[in-house]
């Protein structure tokens, strides 16, 4: 858990600080999410949760290319810009780090699988 919390958390700071959401990305998921199962995480989750925080990160950043070109198209400053995308980039990441923590078990499978084809597949 404290693997999660602190690398979205890292995450989503660098890349304010940055501008580049991938980067970090990149260098988290390399060097941290293969030992996952180390410290009692899946995988997927784990790198899910970098990928997501660390792009929200890049959205609020001042300094991210994205930010500077639209706040040239409309006329205002990156800071401008930054403040009306923080509230929503704040409450994603707060609904990140809360709901992105748990895989479905295997138990509870069952939930997500269709009772009935609806012809939707091929059947072999």
């Amino acid at each position: 858990e404290y693997a999660r919390i602190g690398g979205g958390t890292g995450l989503f700071l660098m890349a304010i600080l940055t501008g580049s959401g991938d980067a970090a990305t990149f260098a988290f998921n390399e060097a941290v999410t293969p030992h996952a199962a180390e410290l009692g995480m899946n995988i997927s989750n784990l790198g899910n949760t970098a990928l997501i925080s660390a792009q929200l990160g890049r959205t609020m950043s001042p300094v991210a290319g994205v930010v500077i070109l639209l706040s040239g198209m409309c006329k205002v400053s990156p800071l401008e810009l930054v403040k009306r995308t923080a509230v929503p980039m704040l409450a994603c990441f707060t609904c990140v780090m809360l709901f992105l923590k748990e895989e479905i078990s295997p138990s509870e499978h069952h939930i997500l699988t269709p009772k009935y084809n609806y012809g939707l597949t091929a059947q072999v």
